[in-house]
């Protein structure tokens, strides 16, 4: 056993060797990005099979209609997020990341007082629908808004364990909690295809699971104050974000009042596994607490973060090639009912290639340009709202696709355009 246990140690002498070589040609903190980006790599592809199983789940045996219904009713809450100040949790990870770890629970307490006003929100929704005759729509709001305080806000944790570069805690409570809302999702579909029950259980086990994260977390919480200002830090972001959060659903809410939960489902088999895809990549959970730490000032550090940001697409790009080329062969395999979606699968692949651009926008984040974010984050989902309300009525999910791939291109040249100038 001893040998074994020299013979380990010293093969991770060498790897680190071999990663401190790597650094004089990528100019990065390489045993952070290997020891941060495994845990990552390793959570978000576990919560991408999670995830595929549940999309999967669905396609199979839920009616193209009430995965469409559905669909709508997370859109729609999705929606009133903006009321939970979403971007106290970008606030948490650089407050943290600076040392002030008891930023957690004054974060947490302001995202459930702001939180209630979106289960309110969604209450109201519940009576349109009630008074509209549609019992379906109303009772699925109705659970909505009474679980989505507690989900809205102790999502936070993963926010803390960022900020600390503990990236295996953030993984193992991510994955726990997601295995167990998904596992009480497909048990439930496996059973009924009743829109009530779904939606109840979703919201229900994603409730409990952040709740008992947030708990286990906030435990470990060395008793400290909070960083000054981060709850206003947190508002400015959420702020600057809100059209960005609302434009983020409204493409759902359109297609399903001009063309129904059918054509809904079609687009959401084409846009959630570019989303998972998209946030498989650890880009932005590795650079948003490194960059705060050290900050990006300077023309050294600026050409830095930028050769990452091109090493990067060196390899985002070719692999989006590689998806729009496996897409055929992976609907038929997977999603066989939905095979209208893989052309627009294949067009919004271009999102994933353009991923490297988080690197840059993390970049303002940490530096606190709020000047710059608030152009960055305001310009370009008014223009996909634009381009939505414009394109969808008349060219349906093509609209859509169109919308997203136009605004993605215009928001990352605007990004590099305020990061060069920062």
């Amino acid at each position: 056993m001893a040998i074994n246990m020299n013979g380990v140690k010293k093969s991770k002498k060498k790897l680190a060797g071999f990663l401190r070589y790597l650094e004089k040609y990528t100019k990065t903190d390489m045993i952070y990005a290997a020891r941060g980006g495994f845990w990552i790599l390793v959570g978000k592809g576990i919560l991408m099979l999670i995830s595929l199983a549940t999309l999967t789940a669905f396609a199979r045996w839920v009616p193209p209609e009430v995965y469409g219904q559905y669909q709508f009713v997370l859109a729609t809450a999705g929606v009133f997020v903006v009321l939970s100040l979403p971007g106290l949790k970008s606030a948490l990870t650089r407050s943290v990341a600076r040392g002030y770890e008891g930023s957690l629970p004054e974060v947490f307490k302001t995202k459930m007082r702001w939180s209630l006003l979106a289960g309110v929100g969604l209450l109201l929704v519940a009576g349109w629908f009630l008074y509209q005759e549609d019992l379906m729509l109303a009772g699925s709001f109705v659970v909505a808004g009474l679980f989505t305080p507690l989900k809205f806000s102790a999502n936070v944790f993963g926010s803390f364990w960022q900020g600390k570069k503990r990236f295996d805690v953030k993984v193992k409570y991510r994955v726990l909690s997601e295995l167990a809302v998904a596992a009480a999702v497909i048990t439930v579909l496996f059973f009924t295809d009743h829109l009530i029950i779904i939606v109840a259980t979703l919201f229900a086990a994603s409730a409990l699971g952040y709740g008992v994260s947030y708990l286990l977390t906030v435990w470990q919480v060395v008793d400290q104050e909070p960083e000054e200002g981060v709850v206003s830090y947190g508002k400015h972001l959420s702020v600057m974000g809100a059209l960005g959060t609302v434009s983020k659903h409204l493409d759902k809410l359109l297609l399903w009042m001009f063309l129904g939960p059918v054509e809904l489902a079609v687009y959401m088999l084409a846009f959630k596994p570019i989303e998972k895809i998209k946030g498989a990549a650890p880009i932005g959970s590795l650079t948003l607490p490194k960059l705060s730490e050290h900050g990006v000032k300077g023309v050294r550090r600026k050409k830095s973060v930028f050769r990452k940001f091109l090493v990067l697409m060196s390899l985002s790009v070719p692999a989006a090639v590689l998806l729009v080329l496996a897409a055929p062969y992976i609907y038929q395999v997977l999603f066989p009912e939905y095979q209208e979606s893989v052309i627009y699968f294949q067009f919004l692949c271009l999102i994933p290639a353009l991923l490297p651009f988080t690197v840059l926008g993390s970049s303002l984040v940490a530096e606190k340009k709020v000047g710059s974010m608030y152009v960055t984050k305001t310009v370009t989902p008014l223009l996909k709202i634009v381009l939505f309300i414009i394109l969808i009525p008349i060219y349906g999910i093509g609209g859509v696709v169109a919308s997203l791939v136009i605004t993605r291109i215009i928001g990352g040249g605007l990004t590099l355009y305020f990061f060069w100038r920062m």
